[in-house]
């Protein structure tokens, strides 16, 4: 969370460089980790015994399902903890995290960019409602509604 403000940032794209996320062994461990915790020893998703585990990486604890998309193919159970298209795909040198984007409809339309301009806008409104239609109109004006 303290990294946040760098997002977008050179410090940012350097930190995400020298320190990529990697479909390795120790993330698979982690989720497999998670997932005994969560079914087997009964603790909450959002609990210090599960979140503890995947918070520091963002991870969650998913993992492929007994079957693939192959028919009839069952997935061992020492890798039903490894993503689906790194299961069928690692084999040719597919790291999963190379292959996540952005998703922007979570991160502005959904996410916290949108709520935050949304509580701007209402701050606006309690301070100087007569401004709250300047603000429509430069929004307008730049193309941003």
């Amino acid at each position: 969370m303290d990294e946040i403000p760098n997002l977008g940032t050179t410090e940012d794209r350097q930190t995400r460089l020298e320190k990529p996320r990697v479909d390795s062994a120790e993330y698979r461990t982690l989720v497999k980790d998670a997932r005994k915790k969560l079914y087997d020893e009964g603790y909450a998703v959002d609990g210090d015994r599960v979140d503890g585990l995947l918070k520091g990486e963002s991870l969650v604890p998913t993992e492929v399902g007994s079957r693939t998309h192959i028919p009839f193919k069952r997935v061992p159970d020492d890798e039903r903890s490894q993503n689906a298209f790194s299961l069928a795909l690692g084999k040719f040198g597919l790291d999963v995290f190379k292959i996540l984007t952005v998703d922007i409809l979570h991160e502005v339309e959904l996410g916290v960019g949108k709520g935050v301009t949304i509580h701007l806008i209402r701050m606006l409104e309690t301070v100087a409602p007569h401004q709250v239609h300047i603000l429509n109109e430069r929004c307008d004006r730049s193309g941003l509604l």
